[in-house]
């Protein structure tokens, strides 16, 4: 079974960050970098996966020279192989280049599988997985909370996706298919240390921008975008509701600890529905007028 993981260095939030004056930016150099809380999980869940199935478990980013290390983790964590596509303006491509760039190296790999972090900890948009799973034409499941390996099946994976108010959707997802991982707190972040000295022993191929076309998207400028600024949340007035002057004390208190806001009260209609139909269009005249 075929395994590509897509993972992305991230600065750690743990990390105390020193802000360039003017321009708002972090200062370069400055801060730690870490593996994407998410990508991790999927990285982990990858893992466990060959181990049920059998197979390979490859890591892929798309960065500048110094997001090898994310790769290295990724090795320490159970990795079998790392992709990196070294490309030094990583920051200015947006969520649908990457996803192209990083579709035209996993395509050709043929994997039965592809994890992503739901979202990365830094921008957070979230749509990596979708643009990947378009370029790559296969099915999306999103929002994944964890891989029931006991009943899938063969050829197929049985999911919990996270839905609305904390439940849980259980899903067959026949492969190949693209799954995007929530971040669970169960992760192990810490791989003993014979692993982090193997991980160091481990090849990591790299894939220069030249060798697969990437530099004439790079010479176009198409990708490009441009930031004009970054500043502060712009302030919001908060509104503070203060009663009537005119009203009494005890009015002005009662409304004070209700905040203006008037009692709801309802009426319980009964009757036949020819008779309630024509209550509730009459209310709603009302209501309208």
């Amino acid at each position: 079974m075929r395994i590509v993981v897509c993972v992305k260095q991230v600065i750690d939030p743990s990390f105390p960050l020193v802000i360039e004056g003017g321009r708002g930016e972090i200062e370069a150099g400055l801060e730690a970098l870490v593996l994407n809380p998410a990508d991790l999980t999927a990285v982990q869940e990858a893992v466990a996966i060959r181990d049920w199935k059998g197979g390979e478990v490859t890591v892929v980013t798309l960065g500048p020279a110094a997001a090898e290390k994310v790769l290295r983790r990724s090795l320490a964590a159970g990795a079998n192989g790392a992709v990196h596509l070294r490309h030094a303006e990583v920051e200015n491509l947006d969520c649908f280049w990457t996803g192209a760039i990083l579709a035209a190296v996993i395509g050709p790999m043929e994997p039965d599988l592809v994890l992503c972090g739901a979202r990365t900890s830094d921008w957070g948009s979230g749509l990596i997985g979708a643009v990947l799973a378009e370029e790559l034409r296969l099915p999306l499941v999103a929002g994944v909370a964890g891989i029931d390996l006991a009943t899938s099946g063969i050829d197929a994976l049985r999911v919990l996706r996270k839905v609305d108010q904390g439940g849980r959707e259980v899903i067959d997802c026949p492969l190949p298919v693209l799954l995007t991982v929530e971040e669970h707190s169960g992760a192990d972040d810490h791989p003993p240390l014979s692993d982090h000295l193997r991980s160091l022993r481990q090849e990591v191929q790299v894939v220069e921008p030249d060798a697969q076309g990437f530099d004439r998207w790079v010479r176009s400028g198409a990708y490009r975008r441009s930031r004009l600024s970054l500043g502060p949340p712009v302030s919001r007035q908060k509104k503070v509701f203060a009663p009537d002057s005119s009203l009494s004390l005890e009015e002005r208190m009662r409304l004070l600890q209700t905040g203006g806001v008037a009692l709801k009260t309802g009426d319980m209609i009964r009757g036949r529905p020819e008779e309630l139909a024509v209550r509730i269009v009459a209310f709603l005249r009302g209501v309208m007028v």
